[in-house]
């Protein structure tokens, strides 16, 4: 499944926005 949406992650305590498809 690819997305191509782009969501702030919050991972290990820190605040990032990725785009979903390398999440």
């Amino acid at each position: 499944m690819v997305i191509t949406i782009i969501y702030p992650v919050i991972k290990n305590g820190k605040r990032g926005i990725i785009p979903s498809e390398i999440y």
